[in-house]
């Protein structure tokens, strides 16, 4: 079987992970490919800073790479909003992601956790701004609970730690927080690509059975 094709999409954390895994100490361990087997999955990155979930222009990316597991890190921007409703931000969320499935053929998308801040917010309060991180998350768990190509992602693992994880801004990881963020987000991309092997299988036996029952 070919490996899955992955592409890591969403705001600046995206490119900040790159940035980070692509340090001289970690390039011996294939650590941009996420320290994955090359026959296992292809790892590549689409991040663009200050992203929201309408203005990141995906669409070149998907066509040129053609993913089948997209693992999104998108929603923060839009919650650093006045008078947005988190829950249609998970609804948003959800929906590109039905849309990278429908149009692009997309077999798993993951939507990484919205993660709180430490600071750093411009439009709403720290407090405003946690805690519709929270009520996001929770219809984000929801909604994708009973849609088998969509798969929400906790993060859980990333928040214990008694080292400092965002830098001075309260926004952006530190060092310690990259090295979180990288193993959660591999152990994601371990799942999907679990899921979708699963799910090219089941096609494959379905299609299988339909030409019998033709023959038949």
């Amino acid at each position: 079987m070919e490996p899955c094709r992955v592409l890591v999409l969403g705001h600046s954390f995206v490119w900040r992970l790159e940035r980070y895994l692509n340090q001289e100490a970690y390039r011996t361990y294939n650590a941009l490919n996420l320290s994955l087997k090359n026959e296992f999955a292809v790892v590549q990155y689409f991040g663009i800073g200050g992203a929201s979930i309408k203005s990141l222009r995906y669409a070149e990316v998907i066509r040129r790479f053609q993913p089948n597991i997209v693992h999104m890190e998108l929603g923060t921007n839009d919650l650093d909003k006045v008078g947005v409703d988190p829950e249609n931000v998970a609804r948003d969320l959800c929906e590109l992601g039905n849309i990278l499935v429908r149009q692009y053929g997309v077999r798993v998308v993951v939507i990484g956790a919205i993660c709180i801040r430490d600071g750093g917010t411009r439009q709403v309060t720290l407090r405003h701004f946690n805690a519709h991180v929270h009520l996001c998350n929770k219809w984000l768990r929801e909604y994708t609970e009973d849609n088998p190509d969509l798969m929400f992602w906790k993060h859980q693992k990333m928040w214990k730690s008694k080292q400092a994880l965002f830098l001075h801004d309260g926004v952006h990881l530190t060092q310690e927080g990259n090295r979180r963020f990288y193993r959660s987000v591999r152990g994601a991309v371990i799942k999907a690509v679990e899921r979708c092997r699963l799910h090219l299988t089941s096609r494959s036996e379905s299609s299988s059975e339909s030409r019998h029952s033709v023959l038949d």
